[in-house]
């Protein structure tokens, strides 16, 4: 009996000593992460875009137009969308489309549709693309955080009533 609690007992000291070593090599894999070695970044709230997109409506009213104004954030993902009564129904995919334009080719809309009057035809095969004014970025701090898009009346005038929504991003604190 002796002879068999020797070998569990150094069967078990065995165990302890091999799971000792492998906790030290995993936690040796792993690097620590400090807080400052992560990005911090400001992200368009709801809120804010629904502040945006009621500037934006603002704007539309005063020179008489019905439009349809949509909101995303950064990454091109809708955060809010009004429909004015009596906008077209294709405005409703348009305002989408020129808002994530804007958002994901970080520039207004306004830069391909010039290079297109241009004669650059490129712009018409990039995936997503849209290249009609009226999608305008939301610049805070000098960084996009998101973009708007009007659709539903000429492009100039979807260009003016966005820029009035995204004009609102310069009165932020």
């Amino acid at each position: 009996m002796t002879c068999k609690l020797a070998n569990n007992i150094s069967l078990l000291l065995m165990a302890v000593v091999f799971l000792s070593a492998a906790a030290n090599v995993a936690a040796q894999g792993k690097p620590e992460i400090e807080n400052k070695m992560l990005n911090t970044k400001i992200v368009l709230s709801q809120k804010v875009a629904k502040y945006v997109a009621e500037q934006a409506e603002k704007e539309a009213i005063k020179t008489k137009f019905n439009v349809s104004i949509a909101v995303v954030n950064e990454a091109g993902q809708l955060l809010h969308f009004t429909r004015m009564d009596e906008s077209t129904n294709s405005s409703v995919d348009i305002s989408i489309a020129k808002a994530k334009h804007a958002a994901y080719y970080g520039r207004d809309t306004k830069v391909q549709q010039d290079a297109l009057t241009n004669g650059n035809t490129t712009v018409l095969a990039l995936p997503h693309s849209l290249p009609i004014e009226g999608g305008v970025q939301l610049i805070y701090q000098g960084k996009a955080i998101g973009a708007i898009g009007v659709s539903g009346a000429t492009r100039e005038d979807d260009g003016k009533i966005a820029k009035a929504g995204a004009d609102l991003m310069a009165t932020l604190k």
